[in-house]
């Protein structure tokens, strides 16, 4: 079964990497561009992009005008973290960030990037880049048998990051990774990555939003914002909220 998708309203990616696209991507190459901007009058030799209606009004011809929009190179990393803290509940906080990274995998989908995935905690996984609805359901099968195994393996993250983040995304690309950061080894990849030159976007999951902790959860979801605010000094840090179950829509909010 693939995870459930809800609808991203902004998330903030930089185009600072970006390559060529197919079809109706848009990519860096010069041309008139993807993005709607303005209906101005046509130069001469120009009759592409007509719009009649306005050509009829000014009895001149007129065209639509569009500016050009760059599709982004990202790699999202899904942290699957151990039954240190939560024990039997950890499913219950694994299907959370599996949602937030396939709504997140979907957002960026939606707007034409260039979309990696890479999973870590106890095994690895990956999807290499790609466009298209069938590369985003590649993701989703892969975001859909993501587990925490019954026993913890020998696993250094920082090398596994530094080795395959390369091969699956430019250096200086944008990497969101989407964890609970309870545990060290959410940071440990953040720090490996920035060390070679990525640009690290971190979307935190509540783990306690899912525990069943009753009014125990709201404190200790406090304390571990706290916490997340006093280590992610410097870094772009932004928490994934409950979707609203009327609408289906999700945010993030910005806390560092």
């Amino acid at each position: 079964v693939l995870p459930q998708v809800r609808r991203l309203l902004w998330l903030p990616v930089r185009r600072s990497v970006t390559l060529p696209g197919f079809g109706e991507y848009p990519s860096q190459r010069g041309g008139e561009g993807v993005e709607f901007v303005e209906v101005s009058e046509a130069p001469a030799g120009h009759a592409r992009r007509v719009n009649w209606k306005a050509t009829a009004k000014h009895g001149k011809l007129m065209v639509n005008l569009f500016s050009e929009e760059r599709s982004a190179t990202v790699l999202l990393v899904l942290e699957v973290p151990s039954r240190r803290l939560l024990g039997d509940r950890t499913d219950a906080l694994v299907d959370a960030l599996v949602e937030a990274a396939a709504s997140i995998a979907a957002y960026l989908h939606r707007r034409g990037h260039r979309v990696s995935l890479l999973v870590v905690g106890g095994y690895r996984d990956w999807v290499k880049p790609s466009f298209g609805k069938s590369h985003l359901l590649r993701i989703l099968s892969s975001l859909a048998s993501a587990h925490v195994l019954p026993y913890k393996q020998v696993v250094d993250y920082e090398e596994v990051a530094a080795r395959v983040a390369p091969f699956l995304t430019p250096l200086g690309s944008l990497v969101i990774i989407v964890s609970s950061f309870v545990d060290a080894d959410g940071w440990a990849v953040s720090r490996a990555l920035r060390r070679r030159g990525f640009s690290v976007l971190h979307v935190a999951v509540n783990p306690f939003s899912t525990a069943g902790l009753g009014r125990s959860s709201e404190r200790l979801a406090q304390v571990w914002l706290r916490g997340l605010v006093k280590r992610a000094r410097g870094v772009s840090l932004w928490v994934w909220m409950s979707p609203r179950a009327s609408s289906g829509f999700a945010v993030v909010r910005q806390v560092a």
